[in-house]
Parts: C-alpha cells; sequence; structure tokens
C-alpha cells in the first residue's frame, strides 16, 4: 500500500468514527425522546417488521395457487379431459 493511498484512508476511518453521533437511534436510547419519536420509532419498527412477512407471504400464497392450477392441469389431462370440460380456462363470452 502506497504512502498516500494508507494516509487516505486513514483520514476516511478517522471522519467515519467522529461521524458515530448519529448512531444514537437504538432502542435502549428511545425512552429519552418525546411521544412523536417514540411513536415514530415504533411505527417504523413494525413496518420493517411485517413487511419482510407479507412479501414472504404472498410468494408463498402464489406459489400454492400455481402449484395447484398445474396439479388440476395435469389431473385433467390423465383424465384426457379439456381446458373447458375441466374449467380450467374460465368462463367464455356467453357465460357469466
Amino acid at each position: 500500500m502506497s504512502g498516500r493511498l494508507g494516509a487516505s484512508l486513514v483520514l476516511a476511518l478517522v471522519f467515519w468514527l467522529s461521524t458515530a453521533q448519529g448512531a444514537q437511534a437504538c432502542s435502549v436510547c428511545i425512552g429519552t425522546g418525546t411521544p412523536d419519536t417514540r411513536n415514530t420509532w415504533l411505527a417504523m419498527t413494525a413496518f420493517m417488521t411485517f413487511t419482510p412477512l407479507a412479501v414472504l407471504g404472498g410468494v408463498i400464497f402464489w406459489l400454492r395457487s400455481r402449484f395447484r392450477a398445474l396439479d388440476a392441469r395435469q389431473d385433467a389431462e390423465r383424465l384426457g379431459l379439456t381446458n373447458r370440460t375441466a374449467g380450467l380456462d374460465g368462463p367464455s363470452h356467453g357465460e357469466s
């Protein structure tokens, strides 16, 4: 490592460590804030918790419905039914 690169890295590290003051948004420090701060923190925590769970649930639901549709299509093909008689292609234009 050259002297200039090493000095730049040390300077960047010193700058980064001097800005660690913004890391006071932890769960232990939340008790010192205003009610608005606490409510915002709780809302953010709920959002960050339930968003991935909702996405995962949506993917599981989609995969489950997709596999069921594929199983129904395979069963219909095995029995020699057409999509129309098996009810796999939805209602026609004349039906509701």
